[in-house]
C-alpha cells in the first residue's frame, strides 16, 4: 500500500512539474512568485526523500523553505485566490514548515521529518490545485 501511495505521489509529482514547468511564459504563474519560489525549494526537500529515502536535502533545506512560507505568508494573493480558505491553507501550510524546520534544527529523526514533509507536500498540492483549476485538491491515494 505504502508503494501504491509513494507512486501516485511521484506520478502526481512529475505531472505538477512539467505542467508548473512548461507554462512559465503565462502571466497566471507570474501572478504569484511567492508559491512558486516556495515550490522550487519544496521539490529539491521532498522528492530526494521520496524518490529514494534520502533525507539529507531536507535537513538541509527546510530552513530555507520555512523563509519562503514566511514569504508566502506575508504576499499578497492572486485576485481569484483571495479567499478566506486560501489564506487558511497558507497558514497551516506556512506554520507545519517552520515547526519541522525548529525539529531539524533540534536534531528531531529521519522517520518524523518523513512523517510531518509528506503532508505539508500534501498540503501545497491542494493550493497549487486550488491556484491552477479554481478547485479544490482531490486526495490521491
Amino acid at each position: 500500500m505504502k508503494n501504491k501511495i509513494e507512486l501516485c505521489v511521484f506520478v502526481v509529482s512529475v505531472a505538477l512539474f512539467v505542467s508548473c514547468n512548461g507554462k512559465k511564459e503565462s502571466s497566471s504563474s507570474d501572478e504569484w512568485k511567492a508559491l512558486d519560489s516556495y515550490h522550487d525549494v519544496l521539490a529539491e526537500a521532498y522528492h530526494p526523500l521520496s524518490d529514494s529515502g534520502n533525507v539529507e536535502p531536507a535537513r538541509r533545506l527546510l530552513g530555507s523553505l520555512a523563509e519562503k512560507g514566511d514569504s508566502l505568508a506575508i504576499a499578497s494573493l492572486p485576485e481569484k485566490v483571495n479567499t478566506s480558505e486560501m489564506k487558511s491553507l497558507i497558514s497551516i501550510i506556512t506554520s507545519d514548515t517552520r515547526s519541522l524546520a525548529n525539529e531539524i534544527k533540534n536534531g528531531v529523526s529521519d522517520s518524523i521529518i518523513s512523517q510531518k514533509l509528506n503532508p505539508i507536500h500534501d498540503q501545497f498540492h491542494k493550493i497549487h490545485e486550488i491556484w491552477k483549476g479554481g478547485q479544490e485538491h482531490k486526495e490521491h491515494h
